[in-house]
């Protein structure tokens, strides 16, 4: 018989499995019964082998180790993970090497008469319980870093980021939320470009908070007041339940830039719609150069171009024709066409441009054709009750062209009846939208605190618009209150950081009611503490624009070493608070 042991953890030697198996037999045949899509280390009486062909001899000991998966996060150290996979592997050897060197002890009674086979395990696992120590004290697993309260919304969020922002656009974004007022950067929802007159607009429709608002002002469009632009108009709906749909977003129009050559006759391009729901088609066609032939004199005349225009429904195999244009003009500039196909059923659908007419490379004509883009449109009046909106429709001009605009605008979210400008009920709404009951959280406590916040003139003007754990962002706001929320077996309450009148009974702790060893008291080394801290606040004064505040101890003078410390006050918007 041969002895099998496997360690499913090898940080764990508890966490192991020993049995004697029959020998005789190759060591992949063990090795398949185990858990599939798991890796071991093998070892052979402690040597790590990868020949799993070999055939099981008498008394042999065959050790399998699960090798640890993931790595390279959360403060794991490989090196201290390879030293005990080595140990465990090698535990074996090692306690052979130690019988063997006390081999005539053991007629002695060192071992208390233990049989040869108990006296081995116990040596491994000795070996492995005493190099674990070791291995510890060498390689220390890491202790797990503290949480931020303030998040880290300065490198995620588009409101607070440092490094200049815009607004997102990327699918799945969170909704954001307004908490007091502020400036912000809120997420586009739908943008698409619309062409009148040969002329065209972009349509940006934005998400500016979860729920109704007071009002929404101070609109601004790369840093200018909107104005300062031109040919720019905007709506905004303040996020009621009844509210009705938002400017040129009464449908859902889709914008895809496809930018697509037709420079020879017989040339056809197709595209096949992201949407399986759409009702219209708005192809747009680009002569980039115009479209014109120059005469001896010198002087423009027309050019002619002719294209087919098809769809059908996405799986089908014949081609509806919808148009053959012929196009003659004398277009001296860039043109846009555009050809809408409506009232489609609801459906994917696949479009065929194909150029009918030749193509001249006569340096006297201008001739390009290209498919610039297709809009894809479904009928719907879209209002999004419960979401405040801001809808943004702008003309192409020499202003605004070029790169999507940045797009910002004062959000106030107050209320009447718990004002969100208070710490202490931008918690309670907090909680309340975690769906936590009023029974479980602790009214009393928390109105004492807003009457303390509003005789510090204590306000927060947060915009939450990167999803937050319900802890995480109870603590950047409640820190604004000078007080943290912690729950207490159900309920929600917060400790507010304030002065008390000391009460009749009080308790007062010494070492004649202290078990004795059973309190400590510990100090961070003088050259450890910090002399200087930053703070970073939003200033409600010059347009929200984060403004850093250095203090220094009153010790401080230019021959001490300089140990900082820095804190960002999310939704700090005043320097006297």
């Amino acid at each position: 018989m041969a002895t099998l042991t496997v360690l499913n953890n090898p940080f764990n030697i508890l966490d192991r499995t020993a049995k004697e198996v029959g020998h005789g037999v190759a060591i992949f045949y063990y090795l398949n019964t185990e858990k599939k899509g798991v890796e071991f280390v093998v070892s052979l009486n402690g040597q790590i082998t990868e020949d799993y062909t070999q055939i099981l001899q008498a008394n042999d000991s065959l050790a399998f180790v699960a090798i640890p998966k993931g790595g390279g996060g959360g403060g794991s150290n490989p090196l201290r993970t390879i030293a005990m996979l080595a140990l465990v592997v090698m535990a074996p050897q090692i306690a052979g090497g130690i019988m063997g060197a006390t081999a005539g002890s053991v007629s002695a009674g060192l071992y208390g008469g233990l049989s040869g086979s108990l006296i081995f395990n116990g040596l491994k696992i000795a070996t492995v319980l005493v190099g674990g120590l070791l291995v510890n004290a060498i390689l220390p697993p890491a202790s797990p870093s503290l949480p931020n309260n303030s998040g880290d919304l300065q490198s995620v969020s588009p409101t607070y980021s440092w490094s200049g922002s815009s607004n997102a656009k990327q699918a799945g974004t969170a909704l954001p939320l307004m908490l007091g007022s502020g400036r912000v950067v809120p997420p586009v929802i739908g943008s698409y470009i619309s062409l009148k007159d040969d002329k065209q607009y972009l349509n940006i429709m934005l998400a500016v908070n979860d729920g109704e608002v007071d009002d929404i002002t101070e609109i601004e469009i790369n840093a200018q007041p909107i104005t300062n632009y031109n040919d720019i108009t905007y709506e905004i709906t303040k996020g009621t339940a009844s509210q009705s749909a938002i400017g040129n977003f009464r449908d859902s129009e889709t914008t895809v830039s496809l930018q697509r050559s037709l420079n020879e006759q017989n040339a056809v391009t197709a595209y096949t719609t992201a949407g399986n729901t759409v009702q219209e088609l708005e192809i747009v066609m680009i002569f980039p150069k115009g479209l014109f032939h120059v005469n001896d004199d010198g002087s423009y005349v027309s050019r002619s171009v002719t294209f087919e225009i098809s769809y059908r429904k996405a799986g089908d195999t014949t081609w509806t024709l919808f148009d053959t244009p012929t196009v003659s003009a004398t277009y001296k500039t860039t043109k846009r066409l555009a050809y809408p196909i409506k009232n489609l059923p609801p459906a994917q659908y696949e479009v065929q441009i194909t150029r009918t007419s030749g193509y001249s490379t006569s340096t006297r004509d201008t001739n390009d054709l290209a498919l610039d883009y297709i809009n894809e449109i479904v009928y719907d009046d879209f209002s999004y009750p419960g979401v405040a909106l801001l809808s943004i429709n702008a003309m192409a001009t020499d202003q605004l062209n070029g790169s999507f605009p940045m797009i910002t605008c004062k959000c106030t979210n107050i209320g009447v009846t718990y004002p969100k400008s208070n710490p202490a009920w931008s918690c309670y709404d907090l909680l309340k939208r975690a769906g936590i009951s009023d029974s479980d959280i602790d009214l009393t406590a928390f109105t004492a605190w807003s009457a303390y916040c509003n005789s510090k003139n204590l306000k927060v003007g947060l915009y939450l618009d990167t999803q937050q754990e319900l802890q995480n962002a109870l603590n950047m706001v409640s820190t604004l209150g000078r007080a943290t929320v912690v729950q207490f077996g159900s309920k929600f309450a917060p400790i507010v950081d304030k002065e008390v009148d000391i009460p009749t009974q009080s308790f007062l702790f010494t070492s004649g009611n202290i078990i004795n060893n059973s309190f400590s008291l510990s100090y961070i080394p003088f050259t450890d503490r910090s002399n200087t801290i930053e703070v970073t606040y939003y200033d409600e004064t010059d347009s929200y624009k984060a403004k850093t505040v250095q203090l220094q101890s009153h010790d401080f003078d230019t021959s001490t070493i300089e140990q900082k410390a820095s804190i960002n006050l999310y939704g700090c918007t005043n320097r006297q608070q």
